[in-house]
C-alpha cells in the first residue's frame, strides 16, 4: 500500500468528473498495476461521520487511464493510518 502526501480529489459527491490529481508517476503506475493507493480528501463522505481516506481506482476511457477517488474500506483504512504513522 502507498500512502500519498501529494494526492488531491477534484468533485464530489455525484459529480461526473470527480478525479484524482497530482500523482507521482510511481503512484500512477502503482494504480495502473493493481497496488492499493490512497490519499486524504479535503472532503468527508457519509457526512459528519464519514471519512478523509480515498483510494485510488483507475479505469480506461477514450484510450487513456482516468484516476477517480472511491471510499476505502475499514480494513484499508486502518492500514492506512498505520502506514501513515510509521
Amino acid at each position: 500500500m502507498i500512502v500519498s502526501t501529494t494526492a488531491r480529489q477534484h468533485g464530489r459527491g455525484t459529480d461526473r468528473h470527480k478525479a484524482v490529481v497530482h500523482l507521482t508517476p510511481e503512484e500512477r503506475e502503482a494504480a495502473r498495476a493493481g497496488e492499493t493507493v490512497m490519499f486524504r480528501s479535503a472532503y468527508l463522505s457519509g457526512g459528519k461521520h464519514g471519512t478523509t481516506w480515498r483510494r485510488v481506482h483507475t479505469y480506461r476511457s477514450y484510450d487513456r487511464t482516468r484516476y477517480v477517488p472511491r471510499v476505502p474500506t475499514p480494513e484499508q483504512i486502518a492500514q492506512a493510518e498505520r502506514e501513515e504513522a510509521a
